[in-house]
């Protein structure tokens, strides 16, 4: 058992007990016998109920099951889609009982899972039997090793393709759908979006439904957005508005279609490869490039803070730093030369 201290007004007891570790926080420097009493207690505290001898694959499925209202679910299909590739890899471990799962078990099949995974998605495979074991052993965390985080470089695309893609779709069922996507509406929003939610007289449309993957596997509308945020008013030109009127919808089909139909005509123009997701990118550049107040951005984009925000343009904010950086730079020049 040891105590860390986490912040100035925080403290952390951790034990680890047959292999698993538990923890519990507090808000003063504990005593010894204190937190051999605070741990006691975490463990009395844990469920009385058969899951003791419930294996992993029987516990996970109830974990997804009594938390049907609460999950989203897109959400509970990502979690029965885990379920399943675990219990099919790695038969063993998820009959194994709740009680005898080891931190040494876990980290042997994310090891091997870590083989041919990406770091994400070995992240996704923690994030899951993290809290299937949490629910039924409280206080109980994951002492497991993971690879460390991928930085990856996504692309954000520049005026001329978007312009170049928008007028080669122009007519077409995408279009409005790219236009939206231009403006920083996700994917999920633009395919749950009816003539309802518009207001033409002011060029605007409120955001406030998603189109998701359902537990079941098929495509179902949510009455609630990504974060708390992403509930908004979008300001949009006239000219997008006009055209939904005219065609009296605004997307209609499987939202996968969106991201094969770019992808085909970005290879047609010769142009670099992004995805509708990554104009949210392109939106937020732009607008910063434009000096829009970034309360503004934050706003129309549906962005939980500025730092999720930013890290969608970090790229483009970096070649605006450095030319602005040359300004300086030219400016002593001049005047060494003078």
């Amino acid at each position: 058992m040891y105590i860390e201290k986490r912040s100035s007004s925080s403290y952390r007891v951790v034990q680890m007990i047959s292999g698993k570790k538990y923890t519990v926080s507090v808000d003063h420097r504990p005593t010894k016998s204190e937190a051999t009493r605070l741990i006691a207690e975490v463990l009395a505290s844990k469920p009385k109920r058969a899951d003791v001898k419930t294996t992993f694959s029987e516990g996970a499925q109830q974990y997804i099951d009594d938390k049907d209202n609460v999950l989203s679910p897109s959400t509970q299909y990502g979690y029965l889609c885990l379920k399943r590739l675990i219990d099919r890899l790695y038969p063993e471990f998820t009959q194994m009982r709740m009680c005898d799962i080891t931190d040494v078990d876990i980290q042997k099949i994310v090891s091997k899972y870590a083989q041919t995974r990406s770091p994400k998605t070995v992240r996704n495979l923690t994030g899951f039997i993290s809290p299937v074991l949490r629910y039924f052993d409280k206080g109980r965390v994951l002492d497991v090793t993971t690879p460390p985080k991928e930085i990856v470089e996504l692309y954000t695309p520049d005026d001329d393709e978007v312009e170049r893609l928008v007028k080669r779709i122009e007519g077409t069922r995408f279009e409005i759908a790219v236009m939206l996507g231009a403006f920083a509406v996700r994917r999920s929003e633009i395919c749950a979006l009816t003539l309802d939610d518009f207001n033409f007289e002011e060029n605007s449309v409120f955001v406030h439904r998603a189109k998701v993957k359902g537990k079941n596997g098929g495509w179902v509308i949510v009455e609630r957005n990504k974060t708390s945020k992403s509930r908004r008013k979008v300001y949009l030109p006239e000219i997008v508005c006009l055209k939904i009127k005219e065609r009296g919808c605004v997307y209609r089909g499987n939202p996968n279609d969106i991201s094969e139909f770019m992808g085909n005509i970005e290879k047609e123009l010769g142009i670099n490869h992004f995805t509708l997701h990554r104009l949210r990118s392109y939106y937020a550049s732009i607008s910063d490039y434009l000096h829009l107040a970034e309360v503004s951005i934050l706003d129309q984009g549906g962005w939980s803070s500025p730092h999720v925000m930013k890290q969608v343009y970090r790229k483009k904010l970096a070649q605006k730093n450095k030319e602005s950086a040359q300004i300086t730079v030219k400016h002593f020049e001049t005047m060494v030369a003078g």
